[in-house]
């Protein structure tokens, strides 16, 4: 285990090597990646259940949960554009 310790530690002294400790990242980033994750797992969870459900009045609830959640997903995605965020 000590081995394997010293040869990370010799790994993040590289140059060309990034680890996700030593990058700060922005704060409003780290809120607006936070944002864009939570809304995709409720985009997900929400087409599921739209694929799910069987009775009407619930199917059109859905659709218009999905529907919303792609507009801020949308909106999100045009923020992170703006803030030039990049996928780690």
């Amino acid at each position: 285990m000590l081995a394997m310790e010293g040869i990370l530690q010799q790994v993040e002294k590289l140059p060309f090597i990034k680890t996700r400790e030593k990058e700060q990242i922005n704060p409003v980033h780290q809120r607006l990646m936070d944002e864009l994750q939570e809304t995709h797992r409720l985009l997900e969870n929400a087409r599921q259940r739209f694929d799910l459900e069987t009775n009407f009045d619930l199917i059109e609830v859905a659709i218009l949960e999905v529907d919303a959640l792609e507009r801020k997903y949308s909106y999100l995605l045009k923020e992170a554009k703006k803030e030039r965020l990049r996928a780690f």
